[in-house]
């Protein structure tokens, strides 16, 4: 519970002032209608009493409830007024700090957790915060102060009556505490499960290409089906019985409470120690008693089931997995112990460091191997120098990509260090090290936006003359230039509107807008037809002036004028020299390649 509250009070420290102007409307409402039965039970009393009844005898209840009402409705009004001047950024402010970490955790955490379940719980802190504070708000804080003030009136006008009542509501309240800590501990692993279902269902979604081609909509349906009635709905079930018994037995307590009340006070009255409005007022509001404290234990168990969800859903805060030493915004964190705050992680700068415009890159004893213990490199040692195009050839699975990996810092050697001007990239920033490495991938994902936006992100201020130029240089201009809307066309999910070479173009383009000292081509052409890749060697060739280039491809004639070829064999550097000189190697590795895939035209 207090992992949760410390989440809500560091969302809502900014605007704290509002959110306690805010409670002075439910804590004066609690109040309103004690003080509206009381007013009856003067004008009841007065009725019964007086002999002469005139309308000014009236007037003092009369005049007690339009008080009242002017009052309450006054400060409900005031209450919207702070609730816009703050919840709005609050709810922004969650979603930013949920991205903020997310968007700081090393790569494999991606690697192993489901997208769809992320995503999940960013909603879960949103929807938990917004819930939480309605209950607090609207449902747990006023239905205590209702049934304090309500068993205050009681008392006061008649002591064994309220002392009573005040033994059951004690006994009522601690009953229903320790069966909600058990409504939370379903409702957090009803909602563990809640996320798991969401997850599958987005990859499913996500990989709706793969669904289509391989005819699986039945075995996908029947795979949500099988694991929401398995693991979602028993838990969820089993959740809404124990409601079910809770409330059976909140029932019976609220019974019991009403007759023994009623069957007190009618000897009270037989015995003249209350009058006809007494009667009427303490009756009422048992009733009142009896039903706000219903309605709390209701707002309670609420409030239990949400912040079941609220703690599965900070479990995204609870993986110490940032990759950065500093946040990402550490001047809006005023205190670097907030778990929750903007920039989390402690402001803690990496040394800047100066970078050529043509670096030397060295990985120097290189240990690195994955979570499934299958080692890639053992004692890798590699100099690129500065200005140099070093090509990687390779079979499938023996590293190539592993390599580039590890030197844009997506995975950490377990052992060894890699030097960029001599320098441990270790000790260098994520994001300037990336900053200053241009990628034109094998794997290329586009974002849902237009196409002058994606290929912008290679260089965020770069203007729409540039974007269209580096798009000219790429080819990709003429194919986006036929588009109804051109370079404001949408490309789908994952650029999925986009054929694979066209993917491609935009990821080249995106390379030269950036124009980074250090430049890796990972299979750059590989989804091009042989009359574009042709077209987009020119460019790339020009691209490579100037850069330290690291290139990767399993067609050898896209590495052929390369400055040095480097063949990699199950994580170990067996040859290495230019396209010409390990031709002339016999039995080398490189030239069996090379003659398989060329046999023909030889």
């Amino acid at each position: 519970m207090r992992q949760v509250f410390n989440f809500f009070w560091q969302s809502i420290s900014k605007y704290r002032v509002y959110y306690i102007l805010m409670l002075i409307a439910p804590v004066m409402g609690a109040c309103y209608k004690p003080i509206v039965y009381y007013a009856i039970k003067m004008m009841i009393d007065i009725i019964t009493t007086a002999q002469n009844l005139s309308l000014r005898m009236l007037m003092p209840p009369l005049l007690i409830y339009v008080v009242a009402d002017l009052v309450l409705s006054g400060l409900w009004r005031s209450s919207q007024v702070f609730l816009w001047k703050s919840e709005p950024y609050v709810q922004q402010g969650i979603l930013l700090r949920a991205l903020q970490k997310l968007l700081s955790y090393h790569y494999h955490f991606f690697q192993n957790t489901a997208s769809g379940s992320l995503i999940s719980k960013i909603k879960g802190l949103f929807d938990g915060y917004t819930e939480l504070w309605a209950q607090l708000y609207y449902g747990v804080t006023f239905w205590i102060l209702a049934s304090i003030t309500t068993g205050f009136s009681i008392l006061w006008i008649n002591l064994k009556l309220g002392g009573i009542l005040a033994a059951w509501s004690v006994m009522y309240i601690i009953i229903n505490y320790f069966l909600s800590k058990r409504i939370n501990q379903l409702s957090q692993l009803q909602n563990n499960a809640k996320h798991v279902v969401i997850g599958e269902l987005a990859d499913s979604i996500s990989n709706i290409h793969s669904v289509k081609l391989f005819a699986t909509r039945k075995y996908e349906y029947n795979r949500l089906k099988n694991k929401i009635a398995s693991d979602f709905v028993p838990k969820e079930v089993k959740l809404y019985k124990f409601h079910f018994k809770v409330g059976i037995l909140n029932d019976i307590l609220g019974i019991g409470i009403i007759i023994v009340m009623l069957l007190l006070m009618i000897q009270l009255k037989r015995m003249n120690q209350i009058t006809i409005g007494d009667f009427v007022f303490v009756f009422s509001m048992v009733f009142q008693l009896q039903e706000n404290l219903w309605h709390l234990m209701q707002e309670f168990h609420k409030l239990s089931d949400r912040m079941g969800d609220l703690k599965s859903s900070l479990s995204i805060y609870e993986v110490d997995q940032s990759e950065y030493a500093g946040d990402l915004n550490s001047s809006n964190s005023s205190n670097d112990n907030h778990a929750y705050a903007m920039g989390a992680m402690p402001s803690i700068e990496m040394p800047s460091i100066e970078m050529s415009n043509m670096p030397s890159i060295e990985f120097k004893d290189i240990w690195f191997k994955y979570n499934d213990n299958k080692t890639v490199f053992s004692g890798l040692n590699l100099i690129i120098q500065p200005g140099e195009r070093v090509g990687i050839v390779g079979f499938t699975g023996s590293g190539k990509t592993t390599l580039v990996n590890l030197l844009l810092k997506i995975f950490i050697p377990q052992q060894g260090s890699i030097l960029i001007d001599n320098q441990d990239i270790a000790h260098i920033d994520c994001d300037f090290l990336r900053q200053h490495i241009a990628i034109i991938p094998q794997d290329i994902a586009l974002f849902h936006r237009n196409l002058m936006e994606n290929i912008r992100y290679g260089k965020l201020d770069a203007t729409d003359d540039e974007v269209i130029l580096a798009s000219k240089s790429a080819h990709a201009d003429e194919f986006i230039s036929k588009l109804s809307q051109d370079y404001k066309t949408m490309v789908g999910e994952r650029g999925m509107k986009l054929s694979g070479g066209q993917r491609q173009r935009i990821a080249i383009a995106r390379a030269i807008l950036k124009s980074a000292p250090i430049l890796v081509l990972d299979e750059a052409t590989s989804a091009l037809d042989s009359v574009t890749e042709q077209y987009i060697q020119e460019s790339i060739q020009e691209l490579l002036e100037g850069k330290t280039v690291l290139a990767i491809a399993h067609r050898l004639s896209t590495l052929k004028n390369m400055d040095r070829l480097i063949i990699v064999d199950d994580g170990r550097i067996i040859e290495q020299g230019t396209h010409d000189e390990l031709l002339k190697v016999s039995g080398s590795l490189y030239s069996k390649i090379w003659h398989t895939q060329y046999a023909q035209t030889d």
